[in-house]
């Protein structure tokens, strides 16, 4: 499992960094429930980091332990990327990620660009190139738009994507996040789609054709200083074939902590 990017597409993420440099700590656990009891559970462990005095590059680690009955697997993904602010109404971002097998792509670059058009309505567009696992060369086109009011904002996103053995495949999601920046943020999202878009591959299989996600969670993130805290988060998501029986469930929870870098 992959959350676009890291982590699900469904999370929609705003361009936006924080000034100087924080590490973040992380690690989520998932209990999976199917028909033939092949899956799970699956544990992650994340470093990010952002680097001072900025805070506009950041490097990311991802570890996956999936104790699967019939393919036990433990990969690896790592990142760079960076945020650009070009002008009071434009920002950039960019990514470059490798990953040590399936579910996370053999490689994968990615863009985008968000345009503040005035009235808390900020468009974006952007897309990725990868190759992948068993699945063949990716391509990624997301655009969308998200809505400040104060320091809350609410984010749709649209994902097709074009995979050499999958096809073609739709992903939408929705991201509503309210709070205080600095003091407590408490974020909702929610996603559907085939199965490129949301990055949750059937490891037994992941060429199968046609298997659609559906993915909700819940965070929470909590300053206990100017520059320190943590946050905690739940997760569900199923995975279902292309006629609608169910490969998977899961339900799982993450917590983690982070601290500022002088």
């Amino acid at each position: 499992m992959r959350t676009l990017v890291l982590t699900l597409l469904f999370c929609a993420t705003p361009v936006a960094a924080l000034a100087g440099g924080t590490v973040d700590i992380s690690g989520a656990a998932y209990g999976l429930s199917s028909p033939t009891g092949a899956y799970g559970p699956w544990v992650y462990e994340n470093i990010d980091v952002t680097l001072p005095p900025s805070g506009t590059t950041g490097l990311h680690f991802e570890n996956r332990h999936a104790s699967d009955k019939f393919h036990p697997t433990t990969e690896s993904q790592f990142g760079i990327d960076t945020y650009q602010t070009l002008s009071k109404a434009v920002t950039l971002y960019a990514g470059a990620f490798t990953g040590t097998g399936a579910p996370y792509f053999r490689d994968r670059f990615t863009a985008e660009a968000d345009i503040n058009v005035g009235h808390g309505f900020v468009p974006f567009v952007g897309g990725s190139l990868g190759s992948g696992y068993g699945v063949g060369s990716i391509r990624q086109l997301t655009t969308g738009t998200y809505y400040y009011f104060g320091d809350n904002y609410f984010a749709l996103r649209y994902t097709p994507t074009w995979s050499q053995v999958l096809g073609q495949t739709q992903g939408y999601s929705a991201t509503l996040a309210l709070g205080h920046p600095g003091n407590t943020v408490q974020t909702f999202r929610i996603g559907v789609g085939g199965e490129n878009d949301v990055s949750l591959i059937n490891p037994d299989n992941p060429s199968l054709i046609g298997e659609r996600e559906f993915a909700a969670g819940f965070d929470l993130k909590h300053w206990t200083s100017k520059t320190d805290g943590f946050h905690a988060g739940i997760e569900y998501g199923a995975l279902s074939k292309a006629g609608g029986a169910q490969i998977y469930s899961r339900i799982g929870a993450r917590i983690g902590f982070f601290f500022g870098l002088p």
